[in-house]
Parts: C-alpha cells; sequence; structure tokens
C-alpha cells in the first residue's frame, strides 16, 4: 500500500510538473501599439501584437479612414539595423548576404502577413489587405508565423518588379496624366530576398530552412504602417508608389505605430 502510494505521489509531481512547463512554453505576450495619423487627419487606430509559441496575431482596430476603401498593413523596417546597410555608391539602404557578402537592392517595408501566405497577383486583396466599412472603420485579423517582436525576424522584399507606363509627372505633386514623352515605372509585385552559400556543392547553392523552404534574409521591424490604395488594389510585396513622392503614385500613407521590442 505504502508502495502504491508513493507511487501515485511521484506520479502525481511528474503530471504538476509537466503541467507547469506546459503552461510556462505556451504562455503569450502581449502589446497594444497606438496607430497616429500620417497626413494630419482624425483618423486612430490600434494593434493589438499577442504572440504566442514564436508566433504573432495582428488585431488591427481603425477608423477616420476613407469609408469602403481598399488599405494594407506593412512592417517597416530599422534600416540601421543589420542586415541593412547604407550602398556607397548610391547612398540607398541595401541589405547583404552575410554568406556571400554581397548587396542586394531591397524595398524599405514588407507585408505584415506570413512569410509563406500567398498573393493575388492583382486578382484580388492580397493577405495584408483590408477593406473599410460606410464608416471608415475595420477590424482585421492577420497571423504570422514569426515573432514581430524578435530582431532580424521579419522577411525583407526586394525591390520591386516594375511596368512601364508613359504618364507624366514623373516626379513632383500633380495630376497624372498620359503623355508619350515620359515613363513611369509602376511598381507591381516582388519576392524575399533569399540567402545564398557557394562554398556549397548545390546546384544553386541557395540555403533552405526545410522543405521547400528558402532561407531568407530578415530584418528587424520599427513601425506597422496603415495605406490607402487609391487604385482600390493591393500590390502583392510592395505597396506601390507613394502618391506623395510621384505624384502618379497608386497609394498613401494614413497610419503609423511603433513596435516595441
Amino acid at each position: 500500500m505504502r508502495k502504491a502510494t508513493s507511487l501515485l505521489a511521484v506520479v502525481l509531481c511528474l503530471f504538476l510538473s509537466t503541467m507547469g512547463l506546459t503552461t510556462n512554453a505556451q504562455a503569450g505576450t502581449k502589446q497594444t501599439i497606438t496607430l497616429a495619423a500620417l497626413d494630419g487627419s482624425s483618423a486612430a487606430g490600434t494593434v493589438i501584437v499577442s504572440t504566442e509559441n514564436g508566433r504573432s496575431t495582428l488585431t488591427l482596430r481603425v477608423s477616420g479612414l476613407t469609408p469602403n476603401a481598399v488599405h494594407s498593413i506593412w512592417q517597416l523596417f530599422d534600416a540601421t539595423a543589420p542586415p541593412f546597410i547604407v550602398d556607397p555608391v548610391l547612398g540607398l539602404a541595401v541589405v547583404t548576404d552575410d554568406n556571400l557578402g554581397t548587396l542586394a537592392a531591397v524595398f524599405p517595408a514588407g507585408p505584415a502577413a506570413a512569410d509563406n501566405a500567398g498573393y493575388k497577383a492583382g486578382t484580388g486583396l492580397d493577405p495584408n489587405g483590408f477593406l473599410t466599412d460606410a464608416q471608415g472603420k475595420a477590424t482585421f485579423t492577420v497571423k504570422l508565423n514569426y515573432d514581430i517582436t524578435k530582431s532580424q525576424i521579419a522577411p525583407i522584399v526586394l525591390a520591386p518588379q516594375t511596368q512601364t507606363v508613359q504618364v507624366q509627372p514623373v516626379t513632383g505633386a500633380g495630376t497624372c496624366t498620359a503623355s508619350s514623352g515620359s515613363t513611369f515605372q509602376s511598381l507591381i509585385d516582388s519576392g524575399y530576398a533569399r540567402k545564398y552559400d557557394t562554398s556549397r556543392a548545390t546546384p544553386s547553392f541557395q540555403l533552405k530552412d526545410s522543405k521547400y523552404r528558402a532561407k531568407l534574409i530578415r530584418g528587424t521591424v520599427a513601425d506597422l504602417i496603415v495605406v490607402e490604395h487609391l487604385d482600390g488594389l493591393t500590390h502583392g510585396h510592395a505597396p506601390g508608389v507613394m502618391a506623395e513622392i510621384s505624384g502618379c503614385g497608386d497609394h498613401v500613407g494614413k497610419l503609423i505605430g511603433a513596435v516595441a521590442h
């Protein structure tokens, strides 16, 4: 009887220990990011970042935006932190592959979406896109397969693919009009920067995270940004061309908030 009682006590202790370990392993963190208007409007919002088991869920609530309009949420990278460096010739932020030491032209922001999410190539809303209601409000949830609060964790997007359009002005604010004498590069889409290692004897020297998954170059997220798409279209891994810069752009920044690390 005493042996049975002792055995039961051991089993109970092991069970409680296991429960404790499970609880600690699954314990998550949460932060609330306040979004401020970029254009001086009354637009506002919050993003609740819930992180558990190395994955973050972003719950976005916004108001005061353009009613019934297409928007999307983006991760703005800290271009002062690795793997970003400043190109000595162009003076632009680029990334370096730590295996090769070579430079790659990249975009300063990436979609707030899982790195294995599917994109619609212009035939529907992309995974970081959402629509406001008739009052300019929206609630949107997106699940990331990485912890947005960690350093060098979010995949970095290569310089976007473009399509040449004959419109003006090329630079400066103004109405976008057709012009045979002007060329304008409309940003269509892109893909994630990948890691390579030429010391390997593989056919392409491309590194893998796992089966069917390329090893991606990743950066640290500094801010979350909400943009409005003036053309009613999302543009894949890149938001498009910013209207404030070109005058012929297809999106404008609406809200921004800093991510705590």
